[in-house]
């Protein structure tokens, strides 16, 4: 079928479960060809359904050991990324943002809001709740092991560019972020492949995974407006991503109820 058609055949799967239990699979065609439909499978659509979308976040957006791995190992490049030169600091923390899935359990909570499901919300939020638990403790040990090989200083930390844009940002580091949680939910809602180099939630907080050494009141300070930073985003991407969800669910899915 072409994608413009998916909820109507899911529609009519789910009116069968009147008869009794229904089990549906979903798969894209890698090709479609006919030559009577061609102008139709032109302009076929390249939105993916809310069973789709659920299915893409199903295991990153759930808390489990590779999801606590990649967090760890994220935490690890981010906070080696913090302590380096510009440029290798800019690729570290697009490949930190690459490997930990911060976002997809922030996405999780999006979906669960616009279904109304709270299961999916609180599934979302354990996960993220856990992520991050994970991401400050490997981000401290990682701090703590370079300082104690001396490759590290909290002086060298509070002077790295990537921790000023989280603790002091400006309009186009919040434009940056709007964009990024926009970009990603439309992208989990089409056809495209699923690739998060998003804002960098992973960042937002790491102020806080410093050594025990670190620097008084200013770390404090910091740690305190780090936190905000990381609320914010995760609004960012639950608001506006409840809105474009929203809105795709009534102007192009006609409102149908994903199958349970």
């Amino acid at each position: 079928m072409l994608n413009r058609e998916v909820d109507a055949v899911l529609a009519a799967a789910a009116r069968a479960r009147q008869l009794g239990s229904v089990s549906v699979t979903t798969a894209e065609a890698r090709s479609m060809l006919d030559e009577d439909a061609r102008r139709a499978i032109d302009a076929d659509i390249d939105e993916a359904p809310m069973e789709e979308i659920e299915r893409r976040l199903r295991h990153h957006g759930r808390l489990s050991w590779n999801v606590m791995a990649l967090m760890g190992l994220g935490a690890a490049i981010a906070l080696a990324g913090l302590l380096s030169a510009l440029v290798p600091q800019a690729l570290a923390l697009a490949a930190a943002a690459i490997i930990a899935p911060a976002f997809e359990p922030f996405a999780k909570v999006t979906v669960g809001v616009v279904q109304d499901s709270w299961y999916a919300v609180r599934r979302g939020l354990i996960a993220a709740g856990g992520g991050y638990l994970v991401l400050a403790v490997v981000g401290a040990l990682a701090y703590l092991l370079l300082y104690l090989l001396d490759l590290a200083s909290p002086e060298a930390l509070a002077a790295s560019e990537g921790l000023k844009s989280v603790i002091d940002p400006t309009a186009a580091d919040w434009l940056i972020s709007a964009s990024g949680a926009a970009a990603s939910v439309v992208i989990i809602s089409a056809f495209e492949k699923p690739s998060w180099p998003v804002p960098l939630w992973p960042l937002r907080w790491f102020r806080r995974c410093t050594g025990r050494r670190g620097l008084g009141r200013r770390r404090r300070r910091h740690r305190a407006r780090g936190l905000p930073r990381v609320l914010l985003d995760a609004l960012l991407v639950v608001g506006l991503g409840s809105a474009i969800l929203y809105l795709k669910q009534r102007l192009v899915h006609a409102n149908r109820r994903p199958f349970p």
